[in-house]
């Protein structure tokens, strides 16, 4: 999922998700409608009908608010409503950063273990989209964070924070043409309340500035309200809500 497929790709998108087959053990295709897209229901329809995975991802623009009640009529499926992931978007340059301080440092190219405990710890217990589903084990789901965290660091794409005694937060990013996404984010327990989080913002907006990119954009999950709360004072404004709907398998439930 990234800002291109949810904001700019016309049609729609539909990809098979090979690392959640292997995750989870059943097949999922995930299917995106564009906030550009002129894709109807008549369409997504037609994709679900079609499909032979056992599970269809959908994400679609969340003002076609008629469109559920389309969808729990798909022959042989049932249609799980599973939450709102919100874009969020900043001008890069246009950041409230925090101020200054000699105590923390940035490291450009942290450790990918490292990374990866800190979302291990960041993000247990968080509800993302897969939790609205019986067919995925949360256990599992939990370790997508880590690892999707850990394969970030390796291609150089994470950023942390340190205070000489040891790793304060970390960031993952990814690069798309004029904007640098934001991914995933943890705060060590023990350094919540020293504003590491802005910092790791901060980092990343000096990062896409190197980079001559025009934007930083993040997604979250709609009931992410502590997030969405930290990129409103950042400078962030809301851009784009997108449904989440699994169309399961009806005889898998």
């Amino acid at each position: 999922m990234s800002w291109r497929e949810s904001v700019l790709t016309p049609g729609l998108t539909v990809r098979d998700s090979p690392l959640d087959g292997e995750r989870f053990g059943v097949g999922v295709t995930r299917v995106t409608v564009s906030a550009t897209s002129t894709a109807g229901l008549e369409e997504v329809l037609a994709v679900a009908r079609d499909s032979t995975a056992d599970v269809v991802v959908l994400r679609y623009p969340a003002g076609n608010v008629t469109w559920f009640a389309g969808l729990r009529a798909v022959p042989g499926r049932a249609a799980i409503f599973a939450d709102t992931l919100t874009y969020w978007r900043l001008r890069v340059g246009g950041g409230r950063r925090p101020a200054p301080s000699e105590e923390i440092a940035v490291v450009a190219e942290p450790d990918p273990d490292m990374v990866a405990d800190l979302m291990a710890t960041g993000f247990a217990g968080y509800a993302n989209h897969y939790a609205a589903n019986p067919l995925f084990d949360p256990a599992l789901s939990a370790v997508a964070y880590p690892d999707w965290a850990c394969r970030s660091a390796k291609s150089g794409h994470a950023i942390a924070v340190h205070d000489g005694r040891g790793p304060l937060g970390a960031i993952t990013w990814e690069r798309d043409d004029d904007r640098v996404e934001l991914l995933l984010a943890a705060v060590a327990p023990a350094a919540r309340g020293r504003a590491v989080y802005p910092r790791l913002i901060a980092a990343v907006e000096d990062r896409a500035s190197e980079l001559g990119a025009d934007f930083l954009v993040s997604p979250t999950q709609g009931h992410n309200i502590a997030g969405q709360r930290a990129w409103a004072r950042y400078g962030f404004e809301p851009a784009h809500p997108l449904a989440t709907v699994h169309l399961v398998r009806s005889e898998l439930l």
